[in-house]
């Protein structure tokens, strides 16, 4: 079917929070190092003892409904997408009229991007999310553009004046030393309690300090005006030049350098009472814990406590618990 002109030159919205369909394309756009790089599919099983089956070959990228979506090894394609389903560890699911696929094998660009969504989307990272080089956050009520069809894919954030903040220690000199100076902190410190700790207290400190404090207004001030300096004309923020950081610069740095630290932890998006916020779960020896790097980074605060019941995360306009126990509670 050959598509008017007016609706190619027409630009797009999308709202991988609000769409499956949405955050399958977005996923998928102009993603991988070929126009239709390869990928794995692994076709659902729909009972426990059915076998496995994986289907090898290219990807008919972006992706839509009512579009083929994969030429096999022979030639082979997939039938015509139905729906999509994305499932709460951000993995898209593919369905046919027939069957249900998702990607066993993504290329490093997808898996990073697919990051990105799951945060957008369902406002946490867990534990074996490790974090990767080239992670990005524009809000929780960010959303993708195209000027015209087919073409390329930007970043719309949340609000007027929010920063696209970049996570990559490849490009950001300031994010490797704080990496550096952390391993520092951290070298010869065996107990799980002190490690948290000492890197909770690091990140505060290379941030501004405690909010919470007398002067918790003015490091959110000197925050904006760090920010002001140092985005460039695109919006994007480096997070590793900063000397001020706000809770969501915070919470996101310690749970890369948590990663690459070997300390499980969780990054949790929502509200602490009525204001928006960002913080941490760690899991020590099986029990989980709130790190809040912003209010309260020398404290571990058990889950089940009275004061975490003022952490609430949100899940897709819900609200549920702090998001120790279970991401759903």
């Amino acid at each position: 079917m050959t598509v008017p002109r007016e609706e190619l030159l027409k630009s797009h919205e999308y709202d991988p929070k609000g769409s499956e369909a949405d955050y399958a394309y977005v996923l998928t756009h102009q993603c991988g190092s070929r126009p239709m790089p390869d990928v794995v599919l692994e076709k659902v099983p729909l009972r426990e003892e059915d076998t496995n089956i994986f289907l090898r070959g290219q990807l008919r990228a972006p992706l839509r409904e009512d579009e083929c979506v994969f030429i096999g090894e022979h030639g082979i394609r997939t039938s015509v997408v139905d729906r999509f389903e994305v499932q709460p560890d951000g993995r898209v699911v593919i369905c046919t009229k027939n069957s249900r696929y998702w990607f066993d094998h993504l290329e490093e660009e997808f898996l990073t991007r697919q990051m990105v969504l799951k945060y957008l989307r369902f406002d946490y990272l867990d534990f074996d999310d490790v974090m990767p080089d080239g992670f990005y956050d524009a809000g929780h009520g960010a959303h993708f553009k195209t000027e015209h069809t087919g073409g390329e894919l930007s970043v719309v954030p949340d609000g007027s004046g929010r920063e696209i903040m970049m996570v990559d220690a490849g490009t950001d000199i300031g994010l490797i030393e704080k990496l550096r100076r952390a391993e520092r902190i951290l070298e010869g410190v065996s107990d799980e309690v002190s490690r948290v700790k000492l890197l909770a207290m690091f990140v505060a400190g290379a941030y501004g300090g405690v909010q919470l404090s007398r002067g918790g207004d003015r490091i959110l001030g000197l925050c904006e005006r760090d920010m002001g300096l140092r985005k460039n004309d695109e919006g994007k923020l480096k997070v590793g030049q900063l000397n001020f950081g706000a809770c969501r610069h915070r919470a996101i740095v310690f749970k890369y350098l948590a990663d690459r630290l070997g300390i499980r932890s969780r990054l949790i998006r929502g509200r602490y009472g009525p204001d928006g916020h960002a913080w941490n779960i760690v899991d020590i020896g099986g029990k989980y814990y709130v790190v809040d790097v912003s209010r309260s980074p020398g404290e571990l605060k058990e889950v089940d406590s009275i004061e975490v019941d003022f952490y609430r995360r949100e899940m897709g306009g819900r609200i549920a618990g702090a998001g120790g126990h279970s991401l759903d509670e």
